[in-house]
């Protein structure tokens, strides 16, 4: 009758160093795929018209328009910036938009929270709208 041997499970077997090579380079190139499809995907947003509306000495009204060129609704995180004008950033404020598919809708945000303060309306420069990105958002 012939014999077998029977493996020994509780013998501690290392993972070869080939196979630790070859995981650590495929999730280096997953991550490196996923940033270069990140930074080339389509811009089917448009901001247009960013305008200061309304100062007062607590708050500022900044209105703007974004355009969906998409044809399925978009959840976007916008950052709204406001600088006076030597440059410095006065304030700014990070909102979350839906767009629906293929149109055009304006929008009026608040700013409250200053970095610094306004001694005279006629520090502040301009306003800029941005889409939010940030290392960990989709």
């Amino acid at each position: 009758m012939p014999k077998f041997e029977r493996l020994d499970w509780n013998v501690k077997r290392p993972v070869p160093v080939t196979i630790k090579l070859l995981l650590m380079l495929a999730i280096i190139m997953g991550i490196l795929m996923r940033n270069c499809w990140k930074k080339n995907q389509a811009k089917p947003i448009i901001i247009s018209d960013v305008k200061i509306t309304e100062i007062t000495r607590v708050s500022i009204e900044v209105s703007y328009y974004v355009q969906n060129l998409a044809s399925i609704p978009l959840k976007k995180s916008f950052i709204i910036r406001v600088f006076t004008k030597s440059g410095e950033e006065l304030a700014s404020k990070i909102t979350q938009n839906e767009i629906p598919a293929r149109s055009k809708k304006h929008y009026v945000k608040i700013l409250q929270k200053f970095n610094m303060p306004l001694k005279d309306k006629s520090e502040i420069g301009h306003a800029t709208v941005e889409v939010y990105t940030s290392a960990f958002s989709d």
